[in-house]
């Protein structure tokens, strides 16, 4: 919900919490997905989403980033998050390429969310996110760096599906160089 005074308030089904206590209580590593999906606190913006492979449009309203003024209680959610449940790890937005236009933004996301985390429990592993680059199956690094060295003009000839796999490379890779220090593991699929 939206917070109020910087106080928000969380949404909590009774069915689901006694799921996820006899999870918590079994000792069993939990692994969990998050996202900012509150349309509230995000910025965005048709410039530099990446193409559908489908139609081979580029789709807008990309999320650019969370509001400056939002970036406490993305902060305060996920410190809620870690405190109340026996998070071993935990995944921001998997699949993240196909909801920020660049990797600025999810970066800025994922960087408080390690934050937040490793002030409650350093040993919670943050996982940076699942990215799929399916469309880049069954290549070896020289093709990896060609794809990465390619101009937008170069870019622009591949084939619909290539297209969007090399954008979602670049935001994934992008995502490495500069958000390096705020995870622990990459999940790729």
């Amino acid at each position: 919900n939206v917070p109020v005074n910087g106080n928000a308030t969380y949404k909590e089904n009774s069915q689901k919490e006694a799921l996820l206590k006899s999870i918590v209580d079994s000792n069993v590593k939990i692994f969990v997905d998050i996202g900012p999906e509150n349309d509230w606190a995000l910025e965005r913006s048709s410039v530099g989403t990446v193409q559908d492979p489908a139609t081979g449009k580029s789709e807008g309203g990309a999320i650019i980033r969370i509001k400056p003024e939002h970036l406490d209680d993305w902060k305060n959610f996920v410190t809620y998050l870690v405190k109340k449940y026996n998070i071993s790890y935990l995944l921001v937005n998997s699949e993240a390429e196909n909801i920020w236009g660049s990797a600025d933004g999810y970066v800025e996301e994922l960087c408080t969310a390690y934050e937040a985390v490793k002030k409650v429990n350093p040993d919670i592993k943050i996982v940076a996110g699942g990215f799929n680059l399916g469309g880049l199956t069954n290549i070896n690094d020289s093709e990896i760096e060609r794809y990465l060295s390619m101009s937008s003009a170069e870019i622009s000839k591949l084939p619909p599906d290539y297209k969007y796999y090399v954008q979602k490379l670049k935001i994934t890779l992008g995502t490495l160089a500069e958000g390096g220090n705020c995870f622990d593991i990459l999940a790729i699929h």
